[in-house]
């Protein structure tokens, strides 16, 4: 097997990891949060809502 071959064996099997792994990462369209613009705005959206819950709990006490 030439070394062309091996490389481009191994471009295609890179390709079909990388295309595998996005499948079951899924898109920021399906994150249930309203920021979707990317993950760690989603992720502080949701401490922020977790603050407002804790901040809101401490006062009813």
């Amino acid at each position: 097997m030439s070394l062309q071959t091996r490389i481009e064996s191994l471009v295609l099997r890179l390709a079909s990891e990388f295309k595998t792994i996005h499948d079951q990462v899924g898109t920021l369209s399906r994150l249930s949060t309203t920021d979707k613009t990317s993950l760690v705005s989603a992720i502080n959206e949701l401490r922020a809502q977790f603050d407002k819950i804790a901040s809101l709990s401490l006062i009813h006490i």
